[in-house]
């Protein structure tokens, strides 16, 4: 009987070697085994919208980029970085260490998170062109990469830098003591709200001129995105808008919601906290609210393109669908 428990245990051994050696050395969707080519590349990594929504997905020309679990030996491979061609099947691995998320692309670079511990990640550059990774800086979040700088707010130091690029430079621009922030940069301007002083923020992107904007009536004030009139913002349960020069004129757009999303200049889309988290679109002053997917707690939003990918509750299954309503299905 030891015999053959030692005889199962060795085959056991072997298979699991061998598992191990065909994934590091004969997949053929290694991310060595192939070369990228685009042919417009972007001047914004992801959208803003799309970052705070964890950024699992982006895209560049027809090439999506996005977070991949492997559920059945997480031991072996767990989350990782992945590269699809729209309308293909195969799939080319990228990195191995992907984490939390905050995926950009611009031309051959792009950017992310990896969880080293919990709540904790871990901001890493990739040349797809040279292949080589680089990484950039411990404990960050809300990772947002517009022309050639890197946004970034760092956990260990209590500021938002913005990092070149090219040379992978720091530049520190704006100092909070020991409490979270939301930010957004829009075009010369950064936008910064400080949660425990409860002060909007502005000023210019490199760092000076910093203005109060407002005194937020409320104590949950988190950004969801912003236009050239206006930032939205949610409390606990709804969407506002205020004015974004002067912080005031405060409008409810919509209530009771959860997750949100802008994808152009005219709607937003959002999924409710309550009657089973539908996906809905409305105009951007709240009017002409339409339901456009029927299924119960839809959250994660990315948007791009024609397309709405969102994940069900805590599941990492990726679904999307078109933002007509049409063709729900599975992406991964």
């Amino acid at each position: 009987m030891l015999k053959i428990i030692r005889a199962k245990n060795i085959l056991i051994a072997i298979m699991f070697v061998f598992l191990v050696f065909y994934v590091l050395f004969f997949n053929k969707n290694f991310y060595s085994n192939f070369t990228f080519s685009f042919n417009k590349p972007n001047k914004l990594g992801n959208s803003y919208a799309n970052i705070n929504n964890n950024g699992y997905i982006a895209t560049q020309n027809n090439w999506i980029f996005f977070k991949k679990t492997n559920c059945c030996i997480p031991f072996l491979s767990g989350n990782s970085l992945v590269a699809k061609k729209e309308g293909e099947v195969a799939t080319y691995k990228i990195a191995s260490d992907l984490g939390g998320g905050y995926i950009n692309i611009i031309g051959n670079i792009v950017v992310y998170t990896h969880t080293q511990f919990p709540d904790i990640e871990n901001m890493y550059m990739l040349n797809l062109k040279t292949k080589r990774k680089y990484k950039l800086a411990d404990s960050v979040y809300s990772v947002q990469v517009i022309g050639n700088w890197i946004y970034y707010v760092d956990n260990t130091h209590n500021g938002i830098y913005k990092m070149n690029i090219k040379n992978r430079e720091h530049i520190h621009l704006f100092t909070f003591n020991d409490q979270v922030v939301d930010y957004f940069v829009d075009g010369s301007n950064i936008y910064v709200f400080c949660y425990d002083d409860n002060i909007l923020y502005r000023l210019s992107s490199n760092g000076n001129h910093l203005e109060t904007i407002g005194l937020p009536d409320h104590s949950t004030f988190f950004i969801e995105g912003f236009d050239k009139q206006f930032i939205y913002y949610q409390d606990a349960t709804n969407l506002y808008r205020i004015n974004k020069w002067n912080g005031r004129g405060k409008e409810l757009i919509a209530t009771n919601t959860l997750s949100i999303n802008f994808a152009d200049d005219d709607y937003i889309y959002y999924s409710e906290n309550k009657g089973g988290g539908y996906l809905y679109r409305m105009e951007k002053n709240g009017n002409n609210k339409k339901l456009i997917l029927r299924k119960s707690d839809i959250t994660n939003l990315n948007i791009h393109g024609k397309w709405i990918y969102y994940r069900i509750g805590v599941k990492e299954e990726i679904y999307r669908i078109k933002t007509d309503g049409t063709e729900d299905g599975l992406f991964q």
